[in-house]
């Protein structure tokens, strides 16, 4: 067993926690006041509980694609040499973008949410269209760059 291989799977785990939590609570929360058998509030206390597992998820995907990285290329250099190379680095850019969007989400999307002035229907409902706002930018953000990652693989 190598340390590539070992940050890899940590790096692809990461992935499939992080991207998969993303669209799943955009999916939930975009169709909870839609379906009647789903309640908004609920589903939106899980998506806050599942935060540090949001965390965690981007923190492994982080670690292993940059140490993984480190150990292919002999260091953290980005070059543009190849059509591959070029792809990588748009979906680096990408991620940064998704990096800081997951900030304003947790920061300043979520926050008006946990202040009990949030129990007012119609405050809560407009901090409730934001989240959904950002959380689906997000979900379009991991689908964009995981198009990006088969795109470098294919080329």
């Amino acid at each position: 067993m190598t340390s590539e291989w070992l940050l890899l799977t940590l790096h692809h785990l990461g992935v499939v926690v992080y991207g998969g939590s993303v669209i799943a609570f955009a999916v939930l929360l975009g169709l909870a006041p839609r379906l009647e058998r789903l309640d908004e509030r609920a589903v939106m206390g899980v998506f806050r509980a599942w935060g540090s597992g949001l965390g965690l998820s981007m923190g492994a995907l982080i670690f292993g694609g940059l140490g993984a990285w480190y150990l292919q290329h002999g260091g953290l250099t980005w070059d543009a040499g190849t059509e591959s190379d070029l792809i990588s680095l748009f979906k680096l850019g990408f991620f940064v973008v998704l990096w800081a969007s997951s900030f304003v989400l947790e920061i300043w999307t979520l926050d008006p949410i946990r202040k009990p002035s949030s129990a007012d229907s119609e405050a809560w409902r407009r901090a409730y269209g934001r989240v959904v706002s950002q959380l689906s930018i997000n979900a379009l953000l991991v689908v964009v760059i995981g198009a990006l990652g088969v795109a470098a693989g294919l080329a």
